[in-house]
């Protein structure tokens, strides 16, 4: 250290001894170094991708051009990472949410931005582009609302006013947030032009053709460059970016369709940036620009890239892809439509070419044992199974009829007859037929299972009619199939294929799966993957609890997969949900339907395939879902074995275009994958199922939706609820759940562990309805008011219900419950005053803290009362002023039967009459007695120490009560 300090003193000695003329010089060499330096640095690697003219994109030759692209990533300015303040998370100062301006709130491009966050499952709030408007606020103390800017139109953002202009390039620096924004060219689009206040020029109204992904973009995570996509670009109406500026850096490259290049380019022009990067060079806020809508695929995919780079990896999706390939109905299918051995083999030696690209792929083999070497027949020989029918004996005569003559084998004819052979007999034996039709009964030496029906021309859930054999060369596939059982994962359906929702006795559904088992052991077929799908999604969702039962029961099932929930369009919002212990995974199309057979018979011709694969729908799904459950079906196997083709070639657009790892797990460890990823799925939201026409259809017909509460009582607790529901119950028009064993008149269903239960449950409380229009149910739950949960979930369900909370001043409200704790023998409400429960610190006992929340959470109405307003509209709340009901009852259900819209209305003032001895109205009898509330009810407590009250208004335990 000495020696360093002598070495540095003795140059400085050196240096005061150096003449005046070589000091300069020494200096103005450094300085001539530092510049030389700097250039390379910030210019050179930018000048193999410019033109002499001063382009971006320069060279003899296309190919030159795209070899020599790089970034010199000293020139990318980083994201700015600001230090967590009060309100930061892992030293983030903004939320996760995307602030996106429209044009309109129709505006197609506004739409697919938001479709593809909404597919990624992140937050954003739309506002229309502000012209000189003012801009939405931006931050929250010092939390800023947004981590990522959104611009339709790139010009609205440009052409701001100085003042919102400058408040928004504000917060970008500040908070380190980036801006995306499209310029979409039209006819009044000059052809070239400067954008306001950037060194970037834009030629517009261009075609373009064979484009190139810049493979050095720092941007790039699931974008993959290679070779250019060759062909025409969709439309002609393109910008291109031109900058002699370093901070821009090409993303997508293309050439002109027409041989003319860009005048202010030159000649010399090969590649033009389609998509530009703005690295915060120029005024420190990161952009990334777009020169056309998202309606090009390569956009989509470099859109999701921008979204991630530019919010720091915060909304960005992960490499890792899980696909699971379902092909249902594996022996259901008429005649031509089965697999043969050959599209056997095929199956098989796909699955192993697709293995050297996703591991462990598998497909995934779906089975209604009843069906294998019978397939589905046409016309008269096929008898739909899935309810059961009231069949004459004409009909069944006819059946044999037909399929003796045409399969000539007589003893197959008879052999799926075992479910029903004693009926049967029993309705030929009386027939012209039975010379002919008891022998060979008799003959067959079948076994005869016990029937469920008492009717003579009644068949019961389980007989159905069976059908007749398909060709011999698919029978010859289905023996191949079974005999590759282990290179295949499996999983049933029901026997006869039946839709589970028809059938409400739980041990008909478990004799069906019983037969399937048995079946599967018979041939080998591994009984232990936990996983079934229901025909048609039918009791899946909405939720059939019997289907549940006897899945656990017979099979052990943990796993299966609907397209229903919550919905099957859009298909970005379908998601998973947990229910009696069976996982349910969300299930995509693929674009391949029962009737999609042959390649060039495909709907709209065989491009529209080719379009969902390359980059179309099918590519989107797999980009936007961590994991993807395909449903496919035995036809698109055989045939032209679009199945195969479909996914062949996906897998390798995505090996082509992404950066994506395809995996696959079995079901079980593919539900637990998918909850890990999406924990806040695992609870169900139950929606109306006659809002949806799908839903209905595969719901039981014995369930009906009138059976719904059309009003909800929802509290607060000690506001006067309990009043109000015996009121309302006077009405006759008016009826009231039944009563539940655990809570009394209230069922609690949206708010607690009952809402796990279903809505078949909550049906329950409810009376069948009347064929009068008079009915209108209700229920009382006082502890709606302040769930968090109760509101969305009560939307869902019951989303044209009206609501009706009561409020008095919260501080009474608070003190009203302390005291009921105490009437009720609580431990820790007699042990503390009221003044030590509201004034209890973090640091209390819980129990003590618990009993503070009772106290005080409910009473801030303002914040319980906006979540209900943000999923009921305001007409359908009525909000009621606690102690006007408690002195005037009969004025408040005058204003509740107008609200309510009640045709016969009662005249409550005849009805009601004060109790002195209750202190409160009650419901007034024949002979002048009266019927009131509970000994609990009406209970009169000390009043509220005056000191306490003026602590409650110092320490704001809620918002401007002193004033009440």
């Amino acid at each position: 250290m000495l020696g360093c300090v002598s070495r540095l003193r003795r140059l400085v000695r050196l240096v005061r001894h150096l003449p005046l003329q070589t000091s300069l010089l020494l200096l103005f060499l450094f300085c001539t170094v530092s510049v030389f330096v700097s250039a390379y640095f910030l210019y050179g690697a930018k000048q193999e991708l410019e033109h002499s003219g001063g382009g971006v994109a320069g060279g003899e030759v296309a190919s030159a051009v795209y070899d020599d692209l790089r970034v010199s990533p000293s020139r990318l300015l980083p994201l700015r990472a600001v230090s967590g303040g009060p309100g930061g998370e892992g030293g983030v100062r903004t939320d996760p949410v995307v602030l996106v301006f429209v044009e309109s709130q129709y505006s197609q491009l506004g739409q697919d931005i938001v479709a593809i966050l909404e597919s990624g499952r992140f937050r954003y709030r739309t506002e229309i582009s502000p012209g000189k408007g003012d801009m939405p606020t931006l931050t929250d103390k010092e939390h800023g609302r947004f981590t990522l800017v959104i611009y339709e139109n790139i010009l609205k953002y440009v052409n701001l006013d100085a003042w919102n202009r400058e408040l928004l390039d504000k917060y970008c620096v500040e908070y380190g947030v980036g801006i995306i924004g499209f310029f979409k060219a039209n006819e009044n689009s000059l052809l070239s032009a400067q954008l306001k206040g950037f060194p970037l020029f834009l030629h517009s109204n261009l075609g373009l053709k064979d484009c190139t992904v810049n493979s050095k973009s720092p941007l790039l995570f699931i974008t993959r460059s290679g070779q250019p996509l060759p062909g025409p670009l969709p439309g002609d109406d393109w910008t291109v970016f031109q900058s002699n500026h370093s901070t821009y850096e090409p993303v997508l490259l293309a050439k002109t369709q027409s041989a003319e290049s860009v005048p202010s380019l030159g000649t010399m022009v090969a590649l033009l940036p389609s998509v530009v990067q703005d690295l915060g060079l120029h005024d420190g806020i990161q952009r990334v620009l777009f020169g056309n809508n998202l309606n090009f695929w390569l956009h989509k995919l470099v859109f999701v890239d921008a979204v991630g780079f530019l919010t720091g990896k915060r909304l960005s999706l992960s490499l890792e892809r899980h696909l699971l390939v379902d092909i249902d109905d594996i022996f259901v299918g008429k005649e031509g439509t089965r697999m043969k051995v050959d599209d056997v083999k095929a199956l098989l030696e796909t699955q192993r070419e697709l293995r050297n690209h996703v591991p462990n792929f598998t497909f995934n083999l779906g089975y209604s044992g009843k069906f294998f070497h019978a397939g589905k027949t046409d016309g008269s020989l096929w008898y739909e199974t899935h309810t059961s029918t009231h069949t004459s004996m004409y009909t069944l005569h006819r059946f044999l009829w037909d399929c003796i003559n045409k399969s000539k084998q007589y003893t197959y004819c008879f052999y799926n007859l075992r479910t029903y052979t004693a009926l049967f007999i029993k309705q030929t034996f009386f027939s012209p037929f039975r010379l002919f039709i008891l022998p060979l009964l008799l003959s067959c030496s079948v076994p005869v299972l016990p029937l469920h029906t008492s009717h003579p021309l009644t068949f019961s859930p389980l007989i159905h009619l069976p059908s007749c054999p398909g060709s011999d060369e698919e029978d010859l596939g289905d023996d191949l199939l079974l005999s590759y059982v282990k290179e295949f994962w499996w999983f049933p359906h029901m026997w006869s294929h039946m839709q589970p929702h028809l059938f409400h006795n739980q041990s008909v559904l478990a004799e069906q799966m019983l037969l399937n088992k048995r079946f599967a052991m018979e041939h080998g077929i591994p009984t232990n993957m936990g996983y079934a799908v229901a025909p048609h999604h039918s009791g899946v969702y909405p939720v059939h609890l019997q289907l549940y039962d006897a899945w656990k029961k017979v099979w052990g099932i943990r796993v299966t997969s609907t397209e229903e929930y919550p919905h099957l369009k859009p298909a970005r919002f379908r998601r998973g949900f947990i229910h009696s212990g069976v996982s349910v995974l969300p299930r995509q199309t693929c674009g391949l339907f029962t009737h999609t057979i042959f390649y060039k018979e495909y709907p709209g011709s065989p491009n529209e395939l080719d379009k969902l694969i390359n980059g179309g729908e099918l590519f989107l799904t797999v980009l936007l879902n961590p994991i993807s459950i395909f449903m496919t079906h035995l036809s698109n196997y055989g045939n032209d074995r679009l199945g195969l083709y479909t996914f062949k070639s996906l897998v390798a657009f995505l090996q082509t275009w992404t950066n994506l790892r395809l995996q696959t797990l079995p079901p079980i460890q593919l539900a637990q994958r998918y909850f890990s990823l999406f924990p806040n799925e695992r609870d169900p939201l139950w929606q109306d199922p006659c809002e949806d026409k799908r839903h209905k259809d595969i719901w039981s017909k014995e369930k009906t939706c009138d059976r719904f509460p059309k009003l909800l009582v929802i509290g607060p607790q000690k506001t006067g609820s309990t009043a109000l529901y015996l009121f309302l119950g006077m009405h006759p028009d008016l009826t009231s759940n039944y009563p539940n064993k655990e809570t009394f008149e209230e069922i609690q269903f949206f708010n607690g562990h009952n809402y796990h239960r279903g809505i078949d449950w909550y049906m329950e409380y409810f009376p069948l309805p009347s064929n009068t229009s008079s009915d209108y149910y209700f229920e009382k739950s006082a502890n709606y008011f302040d769930s968090e949960v109760a509101a969305e979930r009560a939307a869902a369900l019951l989303p044209k219900s009206k609501i009706i909370t009561i409020l008095i001043n919260p501080a009474d409200r608070a003190y009203s419950w302390y005291q009921h704790q105490r009437a009720h023998d609580d431990p820790v409400a007699l042990k503390y005053s009221f003044h030590d429960v509201i004034v209890a610190t973090h640091d209390a006992p819980v129990r003590l803290r618990v009993l503070q929340n009772r106290c005080l959470v409910p009473g801030w109405y303002a914040i319980h009362l906006e979540r209900w307003l943000n999923h009921y509209h305001s007409s359908q709340v009525l909000v009621l002023d606690g102690q006007q009901l408690k002195t005037e009852p009969a004025s408040v259900m005058d204003r509740i039967q107008k609200f309510l819209g009640l045709v016969n209305t009662v005249n409550y003032h005849r009805i009601l009459a004060f109790d002195p001895n209750k202190g409160f109205w009650c419901q007034l009898l024949e002979g002048g007695k009266t019927k009131c509330l509970g000994k609990s009810k009406g209970r009169r407590y000390p009043d509220m120490d005056p000191e306490v009250r003026v602590v409650i208004c110092q320490c704001k335990l809620f918002t401007d009560i002193c004033s009440l």
